[in-house]
């Protein structure tokens, strides 16, 4: 009996057909379920930011007659806040790489939104003329001055860490050194956030591989717009 080369063909191309087809439509699949994700993601963030944005805020003056230490760079403040972050790759599929919002990115930085606070206990703020003492550790604000001029409070300084542990075959010695000086600085502040608690982990799996903090100093004088009210004689902090 003469092999039939057309059936071959005929069943060859068949089965290429579905095979291109399911690949299509696993790809199509695959992209519905990451843009399901981001647009998942995008609502909650838009409502997270709605919220913050309509959370009462106090406007007043720091008003302090003593200074404390900022940690970074050690200068005199009445009252300072860091605020901390972390760098990361963003882990991505072909599909959302190239979705509208996300091209382009390789990486993110995000920030805790709830600032860590210090300040003298003669610190206060001046608010239709009364003062009224802090009683907050964390903090939002919605306003930082560009510069000390202002007197709106100004960023001082903006670190990254790396964790030596993470890098340790491309960290220069001397940086290894100057790092764990400045690491030093910030370990006090370990139970206070959760990214400084993820870069001090002792498991290596959740360390965070850098932390990012940015050091805000307010002066006697400064304005500042703290999403917060007052309760009991005290100024609190909302989130």
């Amino acid at each position: 009996m003469a092999f039939n080369y057309k059936k071959l063909a005929l069943g060859t191309f068949v089965g290429c057909f579905v095979f291109v087809l399911l690949i299509a439509i696993g790809v199509i699949v695959a992209m519905f379920i990451v843009f399901d994700q981001n647009d998942d993601y995008n609502k909650t963030y838009n409502e997270e930011v709605s919220r913050i944005v309509n959370l009462p805020e106090i406007k007043g003056v720091i008003v302090s007659d003593s200074t404390i230490k900022t940690p970074l760079t050690n200068q005199d403040a009445a009252l300072y806040l860091l605020e901390v972050g972390f760098h990361s790759k963003l882990q991505l599929t072909d599909a959302a790489r190239r979705a509208k919002h996300i091209r382009g990115k390789t990486s993110e930085t995000y920030f805790n939104m709830k600032m860590l606070a210090g300040y003298s206990n003669k610190t206060y703020i001046l608010i239709n003329g009364k003062k009224y003492p802090l009683d907050f550790e964390k903090c939002m604000i919605s306003k930082i001055g560009e510069s000390p001029s202002e007197n709106k409070g100004f960023r001082s300084r903006k670190i990254k860490y790396f964790n030596t542990t993470a890098y340790a075959d491309s960290i220069p010695e001397a940086e290894k050194s100057r790092n764990n000086e400045l690491k030093n600085k910030i370990y006090p502040f370990i139970d206070k956030n959760e990214y400084l608690e993820q870069f001090f982990a002792s498991e290596k799996k959740y360390r965070l591989p850098n932390v990012i903090l940015n050091e805000i100093i307010f002066k006697n004088g400064d304005s500042i717009y703290i999403k917060g009210k007052i309760k009991e004689g005290n100024v609190i902090a909302v989130f």
